[in-house]
């Protein structure tokens, strides 16, 4: 199967996001209609960081969704041309059978017109009985020829009864030549679109992979091209002074700053 995503292309995509300028207007704007931000964390981004990884987000989001919709129509299309293919090997395959089977009955119709007619012709060339023969002699000559009559049955019924064992059997063999036929047509389709299925579930693993690489990358673009938001300084360790040592009564005993240093460092 053809490699479902084109690294080339990919690597245009990325380039295409990741060595484009920033346009803040145009950032800005999309910003603007398409406020859900989705996936890496946009946790401490300015709000230009945020707009224009929204943009690019959304943009590479689209080109993704318009790739994968056109490789799984092409996987579809490929797939129902395997079964066309199958469908018309199989139409080829009942045509052939049927050909033959209406060979073989005409073939089988001629030889049985044939034994008949034979049958038909031996029986009225068997000799009749001769006129002016009777008592004992005339009935040797009818069992005689009644012998022949019969000979010449039992060689039609014999004849007629290969014919119908032959026709069987050619029956049996065309039709098993055919079932195995049909059945390597399935086997050949089964196997054919197992092979496509796997090689475009392999295809959209490395798709996503790719895609991912771009997301990546014009994530990082923002994050390094983009000023983000201005370092606020934390919560110190703010020195302490005289006044946060503070007696809370009389009783309490007071120090000084220099006095609680030395305390501590006690």
């Amino acid at each position: 199967m053809d490699n479902i995503i084109g690294i080339d292309r990919v690597e245009a995509f990325i380039r295409h996001f990741v060595e484009q300028p920033y346009d803040p207007v145009k950032a800005h704007e999309y910003y603007l209609k398409n406020r859900e931000l989705k996936g890496r964390s946009t946790s401490g981004m300015s709000d230009a960081q945020k707009e224009q990884w929204t943009y690019s987000k959304d943009q590479i989001s689209s080109d993704k969704k318009q790739k994968v919709a056109a490789d799984k129509l092409a996987n579809d299309q490929k797939i129902e041309a395997f079964q066309k293919t199958a469908d018309e090997t199989r139409k080829r395959i009942s045509e052939k059978l049927k050909a033959y089977e209406e060979k073989l009955t005409k073939e089988a119709d001629a030889e049985r017109i044939s034994i008949a007619t034979k049958l038909k012709s031996d029986i009225a060339n068997v000799a009749p009985i001769p006129k002016g023969v009777s008592g004992d002699q005339r009935a040797i000559l009818v069992e005689s020829r009644n012998k022949k009559i019969d000979d010449i049955r039992n060689a039609a019924g014999l004849n007629r009864n290969d014919l119908a064992s032959n026709t069987k059997s050619s029956r049996q063999d065309i039709s098993a030549t055919v079932s195995g036929e049909r059945e390597k047509t399935a086997t050949d389709l089964k196997a054919t679109i197992t092979k496509t299925r796997d090689a475009y579930a392999k295809a959209k693993v490395e798709l996503d992979a790719n895609y991912e690489t771009t997301y990546q990358k014009a994530y990082n673009k923002v994050i390094t091209t983009i000023a983000g938001k201005p370092k606020t300084k934390g919560k110190g360790s703010k020195a302490k002074d005289a006044n946060d040592f503070k007696p809370k009564d009389s009783n309490t005993i007071f120090y000084t700053k220099a006095e609680m240093a030395a305390k501590n460092h006690k």
